[in-house]
């Protein structure tokens, strides 16, 4: 049997050898290729990696450059849409100052006119037939100076619509954009219409968009606009915009906006306004500030920068006026907030909840004209208030949607007879006559109550010292007693900060800045018969008042005189001769005191700060003296006696010798001294209050720091352990004490001031009468603990009896009663 197995010749096997050693080479080529070209790929994908990286930064770089690209983009149009803004506001204020420049010139004119006919009048009289001839030829009526300067241009209504029409030009062929805020749940809904007037419209909603002290949103109706409206609409984001195909009239178009209103409060707003600071705001907070207030409206100003209104008021026959028209806006008749008949529906707030109930506006009015007058008079006679809001301040075009004055003066008469028919009672009971004397009593709505005149010397800020704020503390209780009142600043007339004024003195208050002593007399003609009480403070003022009173009594009929005797002078000046080393002898001393009763002669009241300056008013025949000194409303401040430290002053420091100045420099030089010998450890003065005093200046030391005028003195009190009032002349009573007492810091006073305010020593303070004794009671009450804090409750108790706050409005209550 042959065997299965195939023979392999040696020529065979050493073929296959061969074969397999090429194949083996070939596959160690192919692992070298593979493994390169796998090296390859490795060093492509490390490469990749790195380059996908790079461009990652390279992606993120751009992005970043791209986001801060966008945003200066978006901060440069907001600049220029701010920049434009504010072009408008500068417009205004240049219009204001060639408006002025130009009554300036007509006034100058006139005066010129009136000494020219005065003088030729003159020389009339004085020469004769014969030169009178020659006098004639001049004597045409016109214009003498041939070199005068001519009244400067004022800014019309066109100029002011040819810059906005330029100002839109610019937005639209730009790359701008208005950007109205987006609120969820707005406090105000914007109302708009518009009906061409691009470029009031634009106007109107750059200053609306610079507003953002309050949340709001923004409803516009375009009734069917045939300019470049829908142009600026395309350019504008945030609002709800409606196109309605016809124009429905602005009426119809402020209800059907005011259905879609999500806010609490409703503002119709024209839209050829410009919005001026936080007008917004301060009509929202005044109108939320008492639910007897049914709208709010604003101090509109022309394009001339003068005052269309300030509130509106209306007569009997229905026809109407806007308040202080003409005038300039800072005028102090235009500065105070009051009740009015009606204010324009060019801005005007009122809840959404009261616009719902009342129906919004009646269409009976339709177009336009006299509707927010009925809606104002229909809130009136549901019980509700119609505020006029001085700090809320709108720039008005007037007449810009319709398109002629004549149109609007024509729909107004139309729609004037409607509402005189259908209010014809209510005018007939409330309104007067129109009639230019009448106007000073119809600007208010508070017809009916008590007016009074409030003279003092400078407005009443509580941080003067010097009685102010006892004066303050009156003209808010007078306030409050529904009374309507003027303030007069007599000796120091300049208009103050606003802001400050805000602050310290109610808003219903109207401020008679400017005028003075020399145009106080002007004033009071002006307004003859209109104020029944005219409250007079401080003694050399009330000289003056007598003086008048005996010049032109007629101004003075059948109106109340109150001298409020912020002090008895005459026992003031005493006791400085005496500390003077002048003393004044008795019968220089009677004759004072006498000058003093007399200041009352033309008085049918007179106030006093203290018992004791009651009777002497009383002693000397005065009749009827009411009492009535500080109110203050208890709080001490929480610091222990273990955690304070050092002594406190705290008064106005002015030179020539004055009470604080005097009482000052005493303490420092011989007070002081013995204090730190005598105490245990070294104290430091603290001094508050503005100093004008040189010699009060160079006391300053390590011991003695003048801290300046300091407006919250809270702190103070609440880290000093002792006050000091070595007060050694004065009249009245100390505010100082009572105030420093009324935050709970223990004081060390003079025997004089322990006097008058009718305490009693080591109850509500500790006193003394000369240097050694007031340096004792110091160290006395700065080491003991437990006389601190009995000292400290006993005046607290004091102030709470002393100082009540329902005492001294009782009294101001029954001032404006009697």
């Amino acid at each position: 049997m042959k065997s299965s197995t195939p023979h392999i010749s040696g020529t065979q096997l050493d073929d296959l050898k061969n074969r397999l050693i090429r194949q083996e080479r070939l596959l160690r080529e192919q692992r070298r290729e593979d493994k390169t070209r796998i090296d390859g790929i490795t060093k492509d994908r490390e490469w990749a990696i790195e380059t996908i990286a790079d461009l990652e930064k390279q992606l993120a770089y751009t992005q970043e450059m791209v986001d801060r690209a966008v945003g200066e983009s978006i901060r440069l149009e907001e600049l220029e849409s701010y920049l434009l803004n504010q072009r408008a506001l500068l417009a205004h204020k240049e219009a204001e100052v060639l408006n002025l420049k130009q009554a300036n010139a007509k006034l100058t004119k006139k005066l010129n006119r009136t000494i020219g006919r005065r003088l030729r009048r003159l020389w009339r009289k004085m020469l004769g037939k014969k030169d009178r001839k020659k006098l004639s030829l001049a004597d045409d009526g016109q214009e003498s100076t041939p070199n005068a300067s001519p009244a400067a241009p004022t800014l019309t209504k066109e100029m002011f619509r040819q810059q906005a029409q330029q100002d839109l030009n610019r937005f639209l062929d730009g790359h701008f954009s208005i950007r109205l805020p987006i609120a969820i749940q707005p406090k105000i809904s914007i109302i708009l219409i518009l009906y061409n007037q691009a470029e009031l419209t634009y106007k109107c909603l750059d200053s609306i968009a610079n507003q953002l002290d309050v949340s709001f949103e923004v409803i516009i109706i375009d009734n069917a606009s045939s300019d470049r409206t829908q142009d600026l609409m395309a350019k504008v984001s945030g609002a709800t915009i409606v196109y309605n195909k016809d124009n429905v009239g602005f009426l119809r178009a402020v209800n059907q906006a005011c259905k879609l209103a999500k806010g609490e409060q409703i503002l119709l707003l024209n839209n050829d306004t410009v919005i001026g600071d936080k007008a917004f705001g301060s009509a929202s907070q005044l109108l939320d500030s008492d639910d007897s207030i049914g709208a709010v409206g604003a101090k509109l100003i022309l394009p001339d920068g003068t005052l269309q209104e300030a509130g509106s008021l209306l007569w009997n026959d229905g026809s109407a006026l806007g308040y202080a028209r003409g005038e300039n806006p800072d005028h102090y008749s235009a500065q105070f907030q009051r009740d009015v008949d009606y204010c324009s529906g060019a801005f005007l707030l009122t809840r959404t909840k009261l616009w719902q109930e009342l129906g919004g506006f009646d269409e009976r009015y339709a177009p336009a004209y006299y509707e927010e007058t009925d809606f104002c008079l229909r809130l009136w006679e549901q019980g509700y208030r119609i505020v006029y809001n001085p700090h809320s301040v709108i720039y008005h075009f007037e007449f810009g949607s319709s398109k002629t004055s004549d149109e609007a003066i024509a729909l107004q008469t139309r729609n004037r007879s409607i509402f005189l028919e259908r209010h014809k009672d209510y005018l007939g009971t409330t309104a007067l006559a129109p009639h230019e004397d009448n106007i000073i009593k119809a600007r208010s709505r508070q017809n009916d109550a008590k007016k009074i005149l409030l003279i003092d010397d400078r407005l009443p800020f509580v941080t003067e010292g010097a009685g102010f704020p006892r004066s303050n503390a009156l003209i808010h209780a007078l306030a409050k007693t529904g009374a309507f009142l003027t303030f007069y600043p007599l000796r120091f007339p300049q208009p103050e900060n606003m802001d400050k004024i805000i602050d310290a003195i109610p808003a219903g208050v109207e401020i008679a800045s400017g005028l003075g002593v020399d145009g106080f007399e002007d004033f009071l003609a002006a307004r003859k018969s209109y104020y029944n009480q005219i409250l007079i403070s401080r003694s050399h003022n009330m000289k003056f008042i007598n003086k008048l009173i005996k010049k032109r009594p007629d101004l003075f009929e059948e109106c109340e005189i109150i001298y409020d005797a912020e002090a008895v002078t005459a026992t003031r000046d005493i006791m400085k001769f005496d500390l003077l080393g002048q003393p004044i002898d008795e019968k220089e001393q009677l004759h004072s005191l006498n000058q003093e009763i007399n200041l009352t002669r033309y008085a049918d009241t007179v106030i006093a700060v203290s018992e004791k300056e009651a009777d002497f008013y009383k002693q000397g025949g005065v009749p009827t003296v009411k009492v009535l000194g500080h109110r203050f409303d208890p709080e001490p401040t929480p610091s222990s006696f273990d955690t304070r430290k050092d002594l406190l002053f705290v008064g106005r420091l002015d030179g020539d010798f004055t009470p604080n100045e005097d009482s000052l420099i005493w303490f420092a030089r011989e007070i002081l001294p013995l204090i730190q010998q005598r105490s245990k450890e070294p104290l430091i003065l603290n001094i508050a209050g503005q100093v004008n005093s040189d010699r009060v200046r160079d006391l300053a030391n390590n011991h003695i720091r003048l801290l300046g005028r300091v407006d919250d003195l809270s702190d103070w009190y609440d880290r000093s352990r002792v006050f000091i009032a070595p007060t050694r002349f004065a009249a009245g009573i100390p505010h100082k004490v009572h105030e420093a007492a009324n935050y709970g810091l223990p004081c060390v006073i003079t025997d004089l001031l322990l006097s008058q305010l009718g305490w009693k020593h080591d109850q509500e303070a500790l006193s003394a009468s000369n240097a050694s004794d007031f340096a004792d009671q110091c160290v006395r009450l700065y080491e003991d603990k437990a006389l601190w804090n009995s000292v400290r409750s006993h005046a607290l108790e004091a102030i709470k009896q002393d100082c009540s706050r329902d005492y001294f409005e009782n009294v101001c209550s029954e001032l404006v009663k009697q």
